[in-house]
C-alpha cells in the first residue's frame, strides 16, 4: 500500500457514470487509460474493436486484432503468442460465478465466430484451465465488484530512485513505467490487481516462479496507485500452469 494512502477518502464505486467521480476520466487524463467491463457481458466489444472507456479526446481508442499470416498460422503458437490468446480470453470473459469449463468452451467458440480468436488461438486455450481461475474466490470477489476493469494500459512517471535504488547520479530524475494491467478491480477499501500468466512452471514451485514477477507487479500496482490516488490493498499472480494463485501483496 502507498505510504499515506490511509488518508484517501473511500470512492463511491457505483456503476453509474454520474457516481464515477470522475474515476474513468482520471484513466485518461492521467495516463491510464481504461475499458470498464459490462458486469454481465465483459467488454462490449463489437467485432474485431474494443472502445476504451474515458477517451479524453471525446473519440473511443480503437484496438484492433489482426490475423497472422497464413504461413506463419500453420505453425505451433509461440508462448508469447499464446500468452495473448489467454489474455484475450480472460478480458472478455463473462463474470459470471456459474462459469464452467463447458460453458468457457462456448466462449472461445464464439470468440472465434466473432474473429477475437483464430482457431490456434482457440486451440491454446485450455478451458478447463480459465474456469480453474472461476473457481476461486478472488474470482467470486470479481464478479461481486461494482467495478472490473481489464487490459489497462497506463504510463506513469515514478522517481528513479524508486527503480534503481541508491544508484549514483539519478537523484531528481524521472522513470517512465509503460505496461497494460490484466485485471484491477475495485473494494470498498481499495483495489486489487491481479496478473495473469502462462509461464511454464518446469518443476518449480509457484510461490517460486512468482517472486520472478514480484518487482513488475508491484511496479504495476504503485503506477495505479500514484494515478488514481487510492491504495491497491492485494494483488496476485495467477498461473494457469497448474491453476496457482499466489499472493504478492
Amino acid at each position: 500500500m502507498a505510504e499515506g494512502s490511509a488518508a484517501v477518502d473511500a470512492p463511491d464505486w457505483s456503476r453509474d457514470e454520474e457516481a464515477d467521480g470522475g474515476l474513468s476520466s482520471r484513466f485518461a487524463e492521467e495516463g491510464l487509460e481504461a475499458e470498464e467491463d459490462a458486469r454481465s457481458g465483459g467488454p462490449g466489444a463489437a467485432g474485431a474493436e474494443i472502445a476504451a472507456a474515458g477517451q479524453a479526446s471525446g473519440e473511443p481508442a480503437r484496438t484492433f486484432f489482426l490475423r497472422r499470416p497464413r504461413f506463419l498460422m500453420e505453425s505451433k503458437l509461440t508462448p508469447a503468442e499464446k500468452g495473448s490468446a489467454y489474455h484475450l480470453v480472460m478480458q472478455h470473459l463473462p463474470l459470471d460465478e456459474n462459469l464452467d469449463a463447458d460453458k468457457v468452451a462456448d466462449l472461445l467458440a464464439h470468440m472465434e465466430e466473432r474473429l477475437l480468436l483464430t482457431p490456434e488461438q482457440k486451440m491454446a486455450v485450455d478451458p478447463a484451465a480459465v474456469a480453474a481461475f472461476c473457481r476461486t474466490p478472488l474470482f467470486r470477489r470479481m464478479c461481486a465488484s461494482g467495478r472490473v476493469w481489464r487490459e489497462l494500459p497506463f504510463t506513469c512517471g515514478v522517481p528513479a530512485r524508486e527503480v534503481y535504488g541508491g544508484m549514483a547520479g539519478i537523484e531528481g530524475e524521472t522513470v517512465i513505467i509503460q505496461g497494460v494491467i490484466d485485471c484491477l478491480f475495485a473494494e470498498e477499501d481499495g483495489l486489487v490487481l491481479i496478473d495473469y500468466k502462462t509461464d511454464a512452471l518446469k518443476g518449480r514451485s509457484a510461490e517460486e516462479a512468482a517472486g520472478q514477477h514480484r518487482f513488475q507487479v508491484e511496479k504495476y500496482a504503485a503506477s495505479a496507485e500514484r494515478i488514481l490516488g487510492i491504495p491497491v490493498k492485494e494483488a496476485y499472480v495467477y498461473f494457469f500452469d497448474g491453476n496457482a494463485l499466489v499472493p504478492l501483496r
